[in-house]
């Protein structure tokens, strides 16, 4: 193995970098075209959230003022792309959003935490003790109103 592959499954992969930009530098569009294909990422039980770009609808007042225009999650591919798109769309190292994503579920889009017992913390019908918060990188419903249910259905979303 040389400097720069990342194991994959059992094989190899040229690591791909999109570098590291501040904010703003790139369109939207630019990120998009500057991420990996995506083949063969290895395991990938999100695949339905990879390919779903979020409804956006409420979301607080000062979010929507402040960032809206910037989050909109209409990218889709593998997990890993979609990562590095939003790494190279908020100007971070990949490594970044990578490193969240492991620690906080594993790479898993389905995973739910954060349990309360405050009934008014749940959504979507759950009752106490429910989870507030949803996605690989765990966003939580509880600091972000309105961010669900686009924060479990859209690896995408969650990510931007």
């Amino acid at each position: 193995m040389n400097a720069g592959d990342v194991v994959a499954g059992c094989g190899t992969r040229r690591r791909v970098t999109v570098g590291v930009l501040l904010v703003g530098v790139l369109a939207i569009g630019g990120c998009a075209q500057r991420t990996e294909d995506g083949s063969a990422e290895g395991r990938d039980p999100a695949r339905s959230a990879d390919a779903t770009p979020p409804v956006w609808e409420d979301f607080t007042e000062r979010a929507k003022a402040a960032f809206v225009s910037r989050i909109d999650g209409r990218h889709t591919g593998t997990t890993g792309a979609l990562i590095e798109w939003a790494a190279c769309k908020w100007g971070l190292d990949p490594d970044v959003p990578r490193a969240v994503a492991y620690q906080k579920s594993d790479w898993q889009q389905g995973t739910a935490g954060d349990r309360s017992d405050d009934q008014e913390d749940c959504v979507d019908g759950a009752t106490a003790s429910c989870p507030t918060s949803f996605s690989l990188v765990q966003l939580k419903t509880t600091d972000l109103p309105g961010s669900y249910p686009d924060s479990r259905t859209s690896t995408a979303f969650a990510l931007d």
